[in-house]
């Protein structure tokens, strides 16, 4: 058990380092600090030891090292604190940064900017993390001190944002503050849709996933208390419904759905897409994606290779074409000879930095589906998929390589109620 310049205080682990005397820092030679790792968990404390072990032996020069230690510190020895006191005397001593604080709104640039340039996430991902950060920042105060972020103001926040309407930021941009959005979504005579329950527990699941990175990139000390708690204090969740696939009948009447009066999208994309979407249950933008030289075989099975602007990381993969979809796949490979997409008739939409895939064809397509199945969107086809290879008794693991989902956690949400398989489960306790 590796616990070298490790010390375990009640379930505390602390980092428990004396400077080497062989440091040209006499200030610093042979001084002892002790660093609250605020853990139990011995792996995680060794990880946090190492990385400040290596960024304390790794400074340039002794006020480099006082600085780091002056965020960090939670115990030193009495000469060791005065000299802190006399080069620093604007840094506290317990975990905290300079008095003045990052702000909120610096704190979610920085986060944007991890994201987009560390993370890579996808421009369409990154807008909705903004989208709920602008909110997050707009009723909090941007020049709000970040680290004071209190149990009370994400109260305020949440009863705040459940009366604001849908359209908000179109107001915001108008000049209109806070309680001027709301009074004027109040006075109106006409029935506006406010933001849902469900929304403003994303903008909360945003706001703590942007606190947490702050606290592991120490943007704030380790010592900041997170005052997220359970999400139920704020906001009630809203009742979750798993989304229903089409039957087998409404299935089959969904892809042979008449070729609407419309010059926005093709006929090929028309007849494919909700073929493609019904055998292997990609999305639509992947779909829509889709490059000549993305069918390839592999072991002598053609599949579709999914790389091009995808969701998240595990979207990436490689599907195979199933038998029922073989010859569409073929005949379709026929009428579209050349390069570049297949797909080039659907309807894009330029949405900021990123595109907005088949938007015109979803939004016919989502239509016309209703017309034969109440509920029914494209997206559909994901849990059509899941649900049938779940009856047929497809492993969890290979659902989830074949519909890009990272956990089971994820692949559940795409597989709804069926008491008919579930029976079969329960039929088979001996």
């Amino acid at each position: 058990m590796d616990t070298k310049f490790l010390l375990k205080k009640g379930r505390t682990w602390y980092l428990n380092f004396t400077f080497p005397k062989r440091m040209r820092m006499p200030e610093l030679s042979g001084r002892r600090v002790r660093i609250s790792l605020q853990t139990p968990d011995l792996k995680v404390a060794q990880r946090w030891r190492d990385r400040h072990v290596r960024e304390l032996l790794q400074a340039d020069n002794e006020l480099h090292v006082l600085e780091i230690l002056a965020r960090k510190i939670t115990e030193a020895d009495e000469r060791l604190r005065d000299k802190l006191d006399e080069l620093l005397p604007d840094y506290a001593l317990r975990g905290l940064e300079r008095q003045d604080g990052i702000s909120l709104g610096e704190l979610r640039a920085r986060y944007l900017t991890y994201l987009e340039e560390r993370r890579k996430l996808k421009a369409s991902s990154i807008e909705k993390y903004r989208s709920a950060l602008d909110c997050f920042e707009f009723v909090v105060g941007s020049d709000s001190p970040a680290s004071e972020l209190s149990h009370q103001q994400l109260q305020e926040f949440a009863a705040t944002a459940l009366r604001f309407p849908k359209a908000w930021s179109y107001r915001r941009q108008a000049g209109l503050g806070v309680e001027d959005i709301i009074a004027e979504c109040e006075n109106s005579g006409k029935p506006v849709t406010l933001l849902a329950r469900n929304s403003v527990r994303y903008i909360l699941v945003v706001a703590k996933s942007m606190y947490k990175w702050a606290i592991e990139d120490e943007q704030l000390p380790r010592s900041f208390r997170m005052p997220f708690k359970s999400f139920d204090i704020y906001v009630q969740a809203e009742e979750q419904k798993h989304k229903l696939p089409p039957t087998h009948e409404e299935a089959d009447m969904l892809c042979a759905m008449p070729f609407p009066n419309t010059g926005k999208i093709g006929k090929t994309e028309w007849k494919y897409l909700p073929l493609i979407a019904r055998y292997t249950g990609m999305r639509m933008s992947e779909i829509a994606q889709l490059h000549q030289e993305d069918f390839v075989k592999e072991s002598g099975v053609l599949c579709i290779k999914i790389c091009r602007d995808v969701k998240t990381e595990s979207s990436r993969r490689m599907v195979p074409v199933a038998d029922k979809l073989l010859p569409c796949i073929e005949q379709l490979l026929k009428d579209c000879p050349g390069s570049g997409r297949v797909f080039s008739k659907c309807g894009d939409l330029p949405y900021g930095k990123s595109v907005k895939y088949a938007h015109a064809f979803l939004k016919l397509w989502n239509i016309a589906a209703k017309r034969i199945a109440s509920g029914v969107s494209f997206h559909c086809w994901r849990v059509y998929a899941n649900a049938e290879m779940s009856r047929a008794g497809v492993d969890v693991i290979d659902r989830e390589r074949i519909l890009g989902h990272a956990n089971d956690r994820t692949n559940a949400v795409y597989l709804p109620d069926d008491y008919q398989r579930l029976k079969k489960g329960v039929n088979k306790i001996y």
